[in-house]
C-alpha cells in the first residue's frame, strides 16, 4: 500500500471502517491510516508453496545375474559289456559378478543318476570358479578352477586350474569369440574299482601336474532370446608320460519368457589316464527348464 507522502507500507488489511483502514505491519503492530491518504494497493503475492521434497535416488543397477536349470541327463555306456547307460537328473546354478576391472562367475552342478545295473546315486557334480580382468578391450587375464566328482568315469575326485592371458577375436552385439592359451595345474584320484583296473593294465591311479592347454569361449545370438554357448578347455601333460584332458559343452538355449527358457545341452569329456576297459570319452546329453534371476 503507497501513501501519499511516498510512504510503503507492507502488510494485512485488518480492517476497514468509516474511512480508516488498520493495517497488521510485521515487526511494527498494528498501523491505522486515513482511506485518502492511500495512493494505491497491490494485492501482496502469497509465499511459494514448499518445494516437493526430492523423490529417493533410483537403486544403483544389479551387477550380478544368473540362472537355475532342472533337466534330465543321458549317457552311454562306458563299460562294454559291464554296465549299460546312465540316465537321471541334473540340477545347475550359474552366478555372474560384474566386479571393478572384471567378472567373477561361479558354476555348480549336481547329478542323480542310474548307471545299469548299479543303484541310483548323486555320482556326479562339479563347482567352477572363474575370473576375467580386463587389460585393454580385447585383452585379459583369466583365471579357472574346477572341483568335480565323476564316479561314472571312476573319478573319486579332479582338481584343474587354468591361467591363460585372453584375447577377444570377435566381438559384435550377436558373437563373442574368445581364446585363452596358458598353463594348468591337473589333480585327480580314481574310485577303488578305477584304481584296481589302473593297477591291471600297469598305469598310475590319477595324475598329478602341470600341463599347457587353451580355453575357448563362443557365445553365438540367433535370435531375440534364442543363444548358441560353446565351450572347450583341452590339457596336455609337460611331463614324460603327458595325459590329456579336453572338455566340449554345447548349449543351446531359448527363453519363453524373460526369466524362463529351455535348455538343451551337449557335453564330451575326455581323459586319457582313464584305464581299459572303461572308455575314455563320456558323452551326456542335458535337456530340462532354466530360471533366470
Amino acid at each position: 500500500m503507497r501513501l501519499a507522502n511516498g510512504t510503503v507500507l507492507v502488510g494485512r488489511i485488518v480492517s476497514e471502517v468509516n474511512g480508516v483502514i488498520r493495517i497488521a505491519v510485521e515487526h511494527a503492530g498494528d498501523v491505522s491510516v486515513e482511506s485518502s491518504a492511500v495512493v494505491s494497493r497491490t494485492a501482496g503475492v502469497p509465499p511459494a508453496p514448499p518445494a516437493p521434497p526430492a523423490p529417493p535416488a533410483p537403486p544403483p543397477p544389479q551387477s550380478w545375474h544368473g540362472a537355475v536349470s532342472i533337466g534330465g541327463t543321458y549317457a552311454s555306456g562306458l563299460i562294454p559289456g559291464v554296465n549299460g547307460t546312465t540316465i537321471g537328473a541334473q540340477v545347475g546354478a550359474n552366478v555372474t559378478d560384474s566386479l571393478k576391472g572384471g567378472i567373477f562367475s561361479v558354476d555348480a552342478s549336481l547329478a542323480y543318476q542310474r548307471t545299469e545295473p548299479a543303484d541310483p546315486a548323486a555320482n556326479q557334480w562339479s563347482v567352477t570358479a572363474a575370473w576375467r580382468h580386463q587389460l585393454t578391450e580385447r585383452t585379459s587375464l583369466i583365471a579357472r578352477s574346477t572341483y568335480d566328482v565323476n564316479k561314472v568315469m571312476n573319478i573319486a575326485w579332479r582338481s584343474t586350474t587354468h591361467l591363460g592371458v585372453a584375447y577377444m577375436l570377435v566381438s559384435t552385439p550377436s558373437v563373442k569369440l574368445l581364446a585363452a592359451p596358458g598353463v594348468a595345474y591337473v589333480q585327480s584320484h580314481e574310485t577303488a574299482q578305477g584304481r584296481q583296473m589302473s593297477f591291471a593294465v600297469g598305469q598310475p591311479a590319477g595324475t598329478e601336474g602341470v600341463a599347457a592347454g587353451a580355453y575357448e569361449f563362443l557365445l553365438v545370438e540367433l535370435a531375440p532370446g534364442l543363444t548358441f554357448q560353446q565351450t572347450l578347455l583341452h590339457l596336455r601333460g609337460l611331463d614324460s608320460t603327458p595325459d590329456t584332458q579336453r572338455t566340449f559343452d554345447f548349449r543351446l538355449t531359448g527363453m519363453v519368457t524373460a526369466r524362463l527358457g529351455l535348455s538343451i545341452a551337449y557335453v564330451n569329456q575326455y581323459d586319457s589316464n582313464i584305464p581299459p576297459p572303461v572308455k575314455s570319452t563320456l558323452q551326456t546329453l542335458n535337456s530340462g527348464i532354466q530360471v533366470r534371476f
